[in-house]
C-alpha cells in the first residue's frame, strides 16, 4: 500500500523537541528551521524526516538515490547532482539525469537500490510504498521521507535537502530564489479577483486536488480558486452532477488526445469554461512536481487566469 497519491505530496515538516543524551552524541545541536540536526560520532548525523521518523546517515553523504522526480530536481538544483547514483524511472530532468541508473517506478527494485550502495535514499509520501521504506531500512539503508503540503513547504524542503547533503549555502540560495519568484507572482496579481478553477488530474473518473495540497495552493497563488479546495480529501473524486453545480470558469486538463478532448467538451458542454473555450493543458512536469520548477507552472497558470496582469511583458 502506498502512503499517498503519486501527484500529491501532502504534509508538513515535523520536528522533535526532546533529545536524550547518549554516549557518542556531540551535544552541539544544529537547528535549521524546524529541523533538528544532531552530529553523532563517526561522521554520522541524526535527523527527523517529515513523517517524524528518526534517520541516521553518513554526513556528508557521497552516494544518494532519489525515488521521486521532484526530489531529483531539488538535488540537482542545490548542486548535489554529482552525488546522485540512482533515480526513479520517472526522473527526466535535468538532462544529466537521463544517464543515471534507474531503480524502478512506484515499486523500485530493492536489489538495484542495494547494489548502488547509497548513503541515503530520498523518498516521498506520494508514490513510495511504506513497505519499500521499511525493507530498505531493515537492510541498513537510511531513508529520508518528504511530505510537502503547500508552496512554502517546497521552499523549506529545498533548503532542508541542501543542508542534509552538505550543500547548505546552495540550498539557502535556491530556496530564496524560489520564494522571490513566488512573491513576484503574488505582487502581479495583487487585487485580482480569483477565477473559479477546476484542475483535473484525471478526467475518467473526474479526479481533482482537495484541501491541504500543494496543487490547491499553487492554484491560489496563480489567482485561482479551486472548486475542490474546501473538500477534506487530498484527492477528490467528483461526480458529473457535482461538477455541473460547481460551474468552473476555467478548466485545466491533463494532456488528452484529440478524440478525448472532443468527448470531454461534448460531455460537459453546459459548463461555463467549456462554453467560453477556456480549457487548457499545462506541462504536468512543472505543475505536478513539488520542486523548483513548479514556479514556472504557477506562472503559466497565472498568465492564463489573469492575462491582463502580464500584458506589459
Amino acid at each position: 500500500m502506498s502512503i499517498g497519491h503519486p501527484l500529491l505530496n501532502i504534509g508538513r515538516l515535523g520536528a522533535f523537541n526532546f533529545v536524550k543524551m547518549r554516549k557518542g552524541i556531540n551535544l552541539k545541536l544544529i537547528t535549521i528551521g524546524l529541523l533538528l540536526f544532531i552530529p553523532l560520532a563517526g561522521g554520522r548525523r541524526e535527523v527527523r524526516d517529515e513523517l517524524g521518523r528518526r534517520v541516521i546517515y553518513p554526513y556528508p553523504p557521497k552516494r544518494i538515490i532519489s525515488l521521486a522526480p521532484n526530489l531529483t530536481e531539488i538535488l540537482f538544483a542545490v548542486d548535489g547532482g554529482k552525488l546522485v547514483v540512482g533515480v526513479s524511472d520517472m526522473c527526466n530532468y535535468p538532462e544529466e539525469v537521463k544517464a543515471k541508473p534507474k531503480v524502478g517506478g512506484f515499486s523500485p527494485s530493492i536489489e538495484q537500490v542495494v547494489s548502488l550502495a547509497p548513503d541515503i535514499v530520498f523518498a516521498t509520501t506520494a508514490g513510495t510504498r511504506m513497505e519499500t521504506i521499511t525493507k530498505l531500512e531493515s537492510l541498513g539503508i537510511p531513508v529520508f521521507v518528504t511530505k510537502p503540503t503547500d508552496i512554502s513547504s517546497i521552499a523549506r524542503e529545498i533548503e532542508l535537502i541542501g543542508t542534509l547533503i552538505g550543500k547548505k549555502k546552495e540550498g539557502g540560495k535556491e530556496a530564496k530564489r524560489f520564494q522571490e519568484r513566488i512573491e513576484r507572482i503574488r505582487k502581479r496579481l495583487a487585487g485580482a479577483k480569483p477565477v473559479k478553477v477546476l484542475y483535473l488530474i484525471w478526467h475518467k473518473p473526474l479526479m481533482a486536488p482537495g484541501k491541504g495540497t500543494f496543487l490547491t495552493d499553487a492554484i491560489r497563488i496563480a489567482g485561482g480558486e479551486s472548486i475542490t479546495s474546501s473538500l477534506d480529501q487530498k484527492l477528490v473524486r467528483l461526480s458529473p452532477e457535482e461538477l455541473a453545480r460547481s460551474e468552473p470558469e476555467v478548466i485545466f486538463l491533463p494532456p488528452l488526445t484529440e478524440g478525448e478532448m472532443k468527448w470531454f467538451k461534448e460531455r460537459y458542454r453546459f459548463l461555463p469554461a467549456v462554453r467560453k473555450g477556456r480549457i487548457y493543458s499545462l506541462n504536468e512536469d512543472l505543475i505536478l512536481r513539488p520542486g523548483p520548477r513548479i514556479v514556472l507552472g504557477i506562472e503559466e497558470m497565472a498568465k492564463i487566469l489573469h492575462p491582463e496582469a502580464f500584458n506589459k511583458e
